[in-house]
């Protein structure tokens, strides 16, 4: 299991992008992930601006960094091709993660809200600066509205991360607790023998039933979430209403 990520965005606006490209996916991916440690890699490519590339790697734990497996590929050890390139991209951030909570658990719902809305603001203040601000300011409403209407803006924005990890946090509560009472009743009715074996079939059947219907929610739920945060970005991108 990861316990760590290497996240890395490069600006190759003076690189020929081809050279760029190659460098990247033929070589230095491919180097990284035969460090022991590096569990996978994957690369985007800005929509906005093709010259920008943004890679994250998952690591078995933050400490890969500093191996001698890494640091025999990194740093003054790295290749002739990346040396060259170096001349012509520059380092837009590099980060290191390391997971501290909740440990081997999985993620609880809310960590993903939590997520999204803080990538709303980081981006928003990023692009916009102060601008990004606009978004409580809706266009159209008399200036002695702004009292009420400002601070209504900011709790429905505040209030985004909490209705999204509730709906997950309930559509899988509830699922959990229909799938245990039905297969409480399998284990229960099965021990009282034959009959209750027979007995055991139509509650067995309905278990099988609910893991289906859970799997169909859980891909609602993926896609209302998707939709949800795409929403959101957009405000990040344009703030004003």
């Amino acid at each position: 299991m990861a316990k760590g990520i290497l996240v890395a965005a490069m600006d190759f606006t003076e690189s020929r992008e081809d050279e760029f490209n190659d460098w990247y996916d033929l070589e230095h991916v491919p180097e990284r992930l035969r460090v022991p440690g590096f569990i996978n890699a994957e690369r985007w490519i800005s929509t906005e601006n093709p010259k920008h590339s943004l890679a994250t790697y998952d690591l078995d734990n933050v400490d890969v960094l500093y191996s001698p497996g890494y640091n025999a590929i990194g740093r003054e050890n790295s290749s002739p091709w990346t040396k060259r390139t170096q001349r012509f991209r520059k380092s837009l951030m590099r980060y290191e993660g390391e997971q501290i909570l909740p440990g081997d658990k999985i993620a609880p719902a809310e960590a993903v809200a939590i997520l999204v809305i803080g990538t709303v603001i980081v981006y928003g203040f990023m692009k916009h600066g102060l601008g990004f601000l606009k978004l409580f300011v809706p266009k159209g409403v008399p200036l002695v509205m702004m009292v009420l209407v400002v601070p209504i803006e900011v709790i429905s924005f505040v209030s985004r991360p909490i209705s999204l990890s509730v709906r997950l946090f309930a559509n899988m509560l509830a699922g959990h607790i229909t799938l245990k009472v039905f297969s409480g009743f399998v284990v229960s009715l099965s021990a009282l023998g034959a009959v209750g074996v027979a007995g055991s079939i139509l509650p067995l059947a309905m278990a099988v039933a609910l893991t289906a219907l859970e799997l169909l929610v859980a891909f609602l739920q993926a896609y209302v979430f998707a939709v949800l945060t795409c929403m959101y970005l957009n405000d990040a991108l344009h703030p004003s209403h």
